[in-house]
């Protein structure tokens, strides 16, 4: 548990340090109106002091690494959605948010398949809050993640019963995001694990996903 307070108190000092940093004294008397349209999307994405975004995103690609009795699955799918917020409290730095879903299904598109299958079923659900920084287009976050794991493996007979087995953890999480457009962005997110809540004991697993995600300003 002590990792579990040194990671909190970590996420919560260098987010109090990075607020320091705001200079309240500036003030923007930009004539938005006056700008051409190439002027006002360059506002647009430089001037977010204050804006709150909701966001909704389909993590796409999914590799896991998991631990079950006696192996480790490591495994590649389809298919997830995340929803969150984003909350800037300067022009370059945000705190998000976010709780989702991702599994590995095996059809890289939402499409129910009727015939038996059978491959190691992954999922898992999460909720992250990280400390994030924004450079023109780019994006950049850190943080601290809870995850809920699902395992089946594959069973390798009719006479081979693998249980599924659920795994709940704590771990850190990593993002990168470049913003395409007026909300569209396309990103990477790594969320490493490391102390598993049901055994209580050190326990290495990760998700990483290619995330397609839509950030929609609704503070303006």
């Amino acid at each position: 548990m002590r990792t579990v307070y040194f990671l909190c108190l970590l996420f919560i000092s260098l987010s109090v340090h990075g607020n320091h940093n705001i200079n309240y004294s500036q003030t923007d008397t930009t004539d938005y109106k006056s700008l051409s349209k190439k002027e006002k999307r360059k506002y647009r994405i430089d001037n977010y002091t204050g804006k709150v975004f909701w966001n909704i995103s389909i993590p796409y690609i999914n590799n896991f690494s998991v631990s079950y009795p006696d192996k480790r699955i490591n495994d590649t799918g389809f298919m997830g959605i995340s929803v969150g917020f984003d909350y800037y409290y300067k022009d370059n730095s945000f705190i998000n948010l976010t709780g989702g879903g991702i599994v590995n299904y095996f059809v890289p598109a939402p499409i129910p398949v009727f015939a038996p299958v059978n491959y190691d079923q992954i999922s898992s659900s999460y909720f992250s809050l990280s400390h994030n920084h924004k450079i023109k287009r780019h994006k950049l976050g850190y943080g601290v993640v809870y995850s809920m794991d699902n395992v089946k493996p594959e069973e390798e007979g009719y006479d081979d019963y693998m249980p599924r087995l659920t795994n709940k953890s704590l771990g850190l999480v990593g993002s990168y995001y470049y913003q395409l457009g007026r909300a569209f962005h396309l990103g990477f997110v790594y969320r490493p694990t490391f102390i598993s809540l049901d055994q209580f004991e050190s326990s290495y697993q990760h998700s990483i996903s290619l995330d397609i995600a839509w950030k929609i300003r609704i503070i303006k």
